[in-house]
Parts: structure tokens; C-alpha cells; sequence
């Protein structure tokens, strides 16, 4: 797929290399991508740039970021991986007193992601007697804004 790029439209219309992009799913089949299509590139004469070349995750980031205000994000988002969540989790859990076996930390997560899925809002999730876990959600975004005020100043 590599050698479509210069021998396609990129080499025929010399076009920019942010026309190019190119998405997979490991950092490692990235950097080869990445390396591959420079050096392809560089050979058809095409003029240094940086094409888009990333994993997808990378990819929405990046996306994200640029339209954070259209998305009603701040551009300083945080994106948590597995274990930030669960330690956020725990931390809320813990600073609210809730230690009940029934419902730990994962159940929290899995119920929050359950929701977004699901598009269902804190009011509807209270609506559905999930009372703790809305607790713990209010809790996690007040331990957010608490953190973005902290790095603000």
C-alpha cells in the first residue's frame, strides 16, 4: 500500500504530504509506516512534510485536541488509560466512604461506560437508583475540575 502513495496522486500532483493519512493500530506498525512512506516520498520527489501517519488512538487525540472547543472540551483534556480510571475511581470511592463489596471499582466503570454507550445523562443514571455510582461520577468530575484549576494557576 506504501508505494501507491508516490507513484498515485501525491507523486503525479505533487501534493502536500498532510494529504496522506494512514492509520493503524500499534505504535510499532506506525513508525514503520512512518519510516516507509519519508523514505518512499523523499525517492518521488515529493517536498518534506509531515503526512499523518499515526495509530488510531493517536489519530483521535490529535483530532480531539484540535476541535476540543467544537466537542465542548477544554483543549487540556485528560485521556485516562485503564489504570488512571480505576485509581480515579478508587480515589472518589474512598474519599466519599463507599466500601461496599457489591459495588467496586470496576462495577463503577463498567456502569459509567455502560451509560456514555448508551448516551444516558447523570439524571438519568439517579432515575435509575444508580445513586452511588452517580455519586462517585459527581465526584470524579469535581477531583478533575479540582486538578485543571491546580495546573491553571
Amino acid at each position: 500500500m506504501c508505494y501507491h502513495f508516490p507513484n498515485g496522486a501525491a507523486h503525479r500532483q505533487r501534493r502536500a504530504c498532510r494529504g496522506i493519512l494512514a492509520v493503524t493500530f500499534t505504535n510499532k506498525a506506525a513508525e514503520e509506516m512512518r519510516n516507509r512512506v519519508s523514505a518512499l516520498l523523499l525517492r518521488a520527489g515529493v517536498p518534506p512534510a509531515q503526512p499523518w501517519l499515526s495509530t488510531f488512538h493517536s489519530l483521535c487525540a490529535r483530532l480531539l485536541r484540535r476541535e476540543a472547543a467544537n466537542a465542548g472540551l477544554p483543549r487540556d483534556f485528560a485521556i485516562y488509560d485503564d489504570d488512571d480510571q480505576l485509581a480515579a475511581v478508587k480515589l472518589a470511592m474512598g474519599n466519599l466512604e463507599i466500601d461496599d463489596e457489591a459495588l467496586t471499582p470496576r462495577n463503577v466503570l463498567s456502569r459509567i461506560s455502560y451509560a456514555k454507550n448508551h448516551g444516558q445523562s447523570a439524571e438519568r443514571c439517579a432515575a435509575k437508583r444508580l445513586t452511588r455510582t452517580l455519586a462517585v461520577c459527581r465526584h470524579l468530575c469535581g477531583l478533575r475540575a479540582a486538578a485543571a484549576s491546580k495546573q491553571r494557576t
